[in-house]
């Protein structure tokens, strides 16, 4: 009987758009984005020129660096036919005009991919890991330094070398220094005047347009793959809980077009954002719901919860999920519940759980079951997970989890979702979930 009574929540991470051959990991946006660009010639002629200065380092004509395109992830172009005096025109006008400047984020994830081991660099948590490690050293250890010289910036980066990125493989001896040095580098001088926020938000856009043209390009093939696995993956009344920015059922109606899903499927959250979420898919969603006042949360990048005065608008924390999350809400103009203004696929219940934060979001108390599928239970969201069975009471009620591994990734998944539930519950409830049949891993290749 209780199995029939079953609710249960799937959480998507991007294994799981991989799956369904979308190629959204950061691996395929940097070989997008840095295609005609050098990278190793990049990082290493900056290195020879003075410190960066209030951002001239961003100008990199001024150090020889010509030719030195990115791409924006801008293809959508519109036909017009344009009546003079003596002649008809036919032309080709692109819908928006992205400039191909460099960015910040460009620059440091230029140097992770130069100096670091390519195996750090080919999932989202790595990633999201390095991108903390590298706020910590222009926040903490740097903050406020002016570096004179290169004697001076070189003398930091030997201290820090043993402190900071110790779980991480780099390509040669040197390269781990070097890494540090350039983001010293870098971010000299610019920490005051909120440079690195504002990159940040470029840097989400940017990789919004590339995986909305990621869609675009997969858009029949990918969706048919969504349903065909979700259908394997619902058992019961289910809750989508999507780490991804793409697929939403907000915006994709044929992902729950069959019977069986529709009717299974009771809530759908994207808990960072949408790729899509300005222009058509906002118009779409207005015309769908009927409702002018509607906006949908733009993409948002961040790291896990750190332990600093929230207080201090310059600290690292502002690059926190739940800070990066709470900034979007804003954004989006919610002020009251009474508001006619649907806060779509953040799934705030009231206003009042919105202002003391105890929540990222909404998880029935009954869950019984919980599905991951693609997600690789890495530091960066150990905060939800261990929100999530916090709501579920996983260390006291029968609650089973079943997590979805693919190729070697199995060992690392067990490390991972070990130390989770140690900071959960405070005992070795792995072992205890397992003993008692509540714990299992399942490949899937036993998928079609």
């Amino acid at each position: 009987m209780e199995d029939e009574n079953k609710k249960q929540l799937i959480i998507l991470g991007n294994g799981f758009d991989l799956a369904c051959g979308l190629k959204s990991s950061y691996a395929n946006f940097f070989e997008q984005r840095f295609e005609k660009a050098k990278p190793e010639e990049i990082v290493k002629t900056l290195q020879k020129h003075k410190l960066n200065n209030q951002g001239s380092v961003l100008n990199l004509e001024v150090y020889g660096l010509w030719d030195q395109k990115l791409n924006t992830f801008n293809t959508n172009c519109y036909h017009k036919t344009i009546g003079s005096k003596h002649n008809i025109i036919e032309r080709y006008y692109k819908a928006t005009d992205y400039n191909h400047k460099i960015n910040y984020f460009d620059l440091l994830f230029m140097a992770a991919q130069v100096y670091m081991d390519s195996d750090d660099l080919s999932s989202w948590s790595n990633i999201e890991q390095i991108l903390q490690e590298i706020l910590q050293i222009i926040y903490e250890e740097a903050d406020g330094a002016i570096f004179n010289d290169k004697e001076e910036l070189n003398n930091k980066a030997k201290e820090l070398e043993e402190k900071c990125f110790k779980n991480y493989a780099f390509k040669s001896k040197d390269a781990k220094i070097n890494l540090i040095k350039f983001i010293l580098h870098i971010f000299n001088k610019t920490t005051v005047d909120n440079k690195i926020k504002k990159a940040l938000e470029q840097y989400e856009e940017i990789f919004g347009r590339f995986i909305t043209n990621e869609i675009e390009i997969n858009k029949d093939k990918y969706f048919q793959n969504i349903q065909r696995k979700l259908t394997q993956l619902t058992e019961k009344e289910a809750y989508i809980l999507n780490f991804n920015y793409s697929a939403t059922s907000l915006l994709d109606d044929q992902i729950l077009e069959t019977s069986y899903l529709s009717n299974l499927i009771k809530a759908w959250v994207n808990i960072h954002g949408l790729s899509r979420w300005n222009s058509k898919s906002r118009i779409h969603v207005i015309q769908k719901c009927g409702n002018n006042n509607i906006r949908l949360p733009r993409p948002i990048f961040g790291i896990s919860q750190y332990d600093e005065d929230k207080n201090n608008a310059n600290s690292i924390y502002q690059f926190t999920k739940m800070k990066r999350r709470e900034d979007a809400i804003n954004l989006l103009g919610f002020k009251s519940k009474e508001d006619d203004i649907k806060i779509l696929d953040f799934n705030f219940n009231d206003q009042q759980e919105k202002i003391k934060k105890e929540t990222h979001f909404t998880v029935p108390s009954d869950i019984n079951l919980i599905t991951i599928f693609g997600h690789s239970l890495g530091t960066t969201d150990w905060n939800y997970f261990k929100d999530i069975f916090e709501k579920v009471d996983l260390a006291h009620k029968d609650v089973k989890l079943e997590i979805y591994y693919h190729g070697n990734n199995l060992p690392s998944l067990k490390k991972s979702l070990k130390r989770i539930l140690q900071e959960y519950s405070g005992n070795n409830l792995y072992n205890t979930l397992y003993n008692k049949g509540l714990l299992s891993f399942r490949d899937t290749i036993g998928m079609e």
